[in-house]
């Protein structure tokens, strides 16, 4: 049955791929306004520049060596064997101009409104990405780019229509969730990952870092955790230098790195590395070999969760990040299995598991 429905998928795919074809030129994605104009501009890929006209920073100094290298990969790989553009190539330079002081880091309020115009008569027929915030001139570099393809009629060229763009998001929050605990996934394709990103325009890369199946981020603090707690403490661990390089990476391409490090629940795998963490689960009276959430009757693991997710705080500069509290009901029997865990209940007046998950949470 697997094989014949995937080769249902693929004579599937195969009969309806003449319904969307590859867009050229075209902004992903779609601005608030675009205007196309008929009028094409070719671009000599030797000669382009971007040149920034008013501000700048280190951010601004990468996105514009990154885009022309963006530009000048557009041209096929045996291009030495064209004949070049058309002298005189109507479009060798892109204005950037930052109109306000960069920021350093992106943030959940930062500006993201650009404009491009391309080739405008009221603009003394330049060409002209910018923006009042260094965030907002990532994105409008990035929808540049996007309008630029090969040209079809001029061998060596480039080629984009006169266009102006005016964009800013309907959400300040465009994020994706990468859960690295269940699959670990190496740093190179996390970077591809955040690329990808920049070119859809998400800015928020929320990392579910560790859960019950494995602890591979390796703690300044609590190494153990990670020792005991990774699928391998050698190679599959994420160290304070791989989370440095992957928040500065997304940094630069104005994307918030958000960890997240849920508890009381989804803790299994810190277990091993933090001795009496977990609350050791019973039944009919004894202790039946398996751990639940965090226990909340011991305060020394109150001060070893505030101390670690203190730590996480000083290595992840966003503002936020994500605690969890989300399916401890799972974790419920086992809490109220534990005669010290009920005797603590009764000792504090907390009268039900959801309430004790209050508790612990508070």
């Amino acid at each position: 049955w697997f094989v014949r429905l995937f080769l249902l998928l693929c004579c599937t795919k195969c009969s309806l791929s003449w319904v969307y074809e590859r867009t050229r030129g075209q902004v992903w994605p779609l601005p608030r306004f675009i205007s196309y104009q008929k009028t094409l501009n070719y671009i000599s890929p030797v000669k382009f520049t971007f040149k920034v006209t008013n501000n700048t920073c280190p951010i601004l100094d990468e996105a514009v060596k990154r885009y022309t290298d963006v530009i000048k990969k557009m041209l096929p790989r045996n291009h030495h064997q064209w004949q070049g553009c058309p002298d005189g190539a109507s479009l060798q330079e892109v204005l950037v101009t930052l109109t306000e002081p960069c920021e350093d880091w992106p943030n959940l309020h930062m500006d993201e409104h650009y404009e491009v115009h391309v080739n405008r008569p009221d603009y003394d027929n330049l060409t002209i990405v910018s923006s009042s915030s260094v965030w907002g001139l990532l994105r409008g570099l990035e929808s540049f780019s996007q309008l630029v393809t090969p040209a079809t009629d001029a061998a060596g060229c480039l080629v984009l229509n006169s266009t102006d763009i005016l964009d800013y998001p309907r959400f300040k929050h465009r994020g994706l969730l990468l859960d690295t605990s269940r699959h670990y996934l190496p740093v190179p394709v996390i970077l591809n990952i955040l690329a990808a990103m920049e070119m859809n325009k998400m800015n928020v890369f929320h990392w579910h870092i560790v859960d019950d199946e494995s602890f591979p981020y390796q703690s300044i603090t609590y190494p153990s955790l990670s020792d005991k707690g990774a699928y391998d403490s050698k190679h599959l661990i994420y160290t304070q230098d791989n989370v440095k390089n992957i928040i500065e990476y997304a940094r630069l391409r104005g994307i918030r790195v958000i960890p997240e490090f849920d508890s009381p629940g989804h803790t299994r795998a810190w277990g091993g590395g933090a001795n009496k963490l977990l609350t050791a689960c019973f039944t009919n009276g004894s202790f039946n070999g398996e751990f639940g959430p965090v226990d909340p009757s011991r305060s020394q693991n109150f001060k070893f969760v505030r101390t670690l997710l203190e730590e996480v705080k000083s290595v992840f500069p966003d503002k936020y990040i994500h605690v969890g509290g989300d399916e401890v009901q799972f974790g419920f029997q086992c809490w109220m299995s534990n005669p010290t865990v009920t005797q603590f209940m009764k000792d504090n007046n907390i009268t039900s598991p959801e309430n004790l998950e209050g508790y612990y949470m508070n």
